[in-house]
């Protein structure tokens, strides 16, 4: 299984918390974008998200106190949509931030091994 995980950068730390959760032990691919972009241009940043979710089942977006006004999260959650990638937001313990409005759809799970292997279908 493949899944893209989206994050604020400011938010880097969760990526590491996500995997210390053990979920990284299972067969999973995680993608994410790790070069900065931002002077590349809008298509450049558009084409990297678009590479890396093309690759994956899932769009698995963390969601803290910095999430909500993020524009690579706003275009990431749009693309997977636009992708057909099914889309699942985790809380991040101890945040109380809002996901971007392109995610208020769906409802947020908690920062529980059980519960996000689970929305994975693992």
């Amino acid at each position: 299984m493949s899944v893209f995980v989206s994050f604020n950068y400011s938010d880097k730390e969760m990526v590491g918390n996500l995997k210390g959760l053990g979920i990284s032990e299972l067969s999973i691919k995680w993608h994410y974008i790790e070069t900065d972009l931002s002077n590349s241009g809008e298509n450049a940043i558009d084409n990297e998200i678009r590479s890396q979710i093309r690759q994956c089942s899932v769009a698995l977006f963390l969601v803290g106190d910095n999430a909500h006004n993020s524009p690579w999260i706003k275009r990431e959650a749009k693309l997977a949509e636009s992708l057909a990638v099914k889309r699942i937001v985790v809380r991040h313990p101890g945040t109380t931030g809002a996901p971007p409005p392109e995610l208020s759809s769906i409802r947020p799970i908690n920062w529980d091994r059980e519960e996000i292997m689970k929305s994975l279908g693992l």
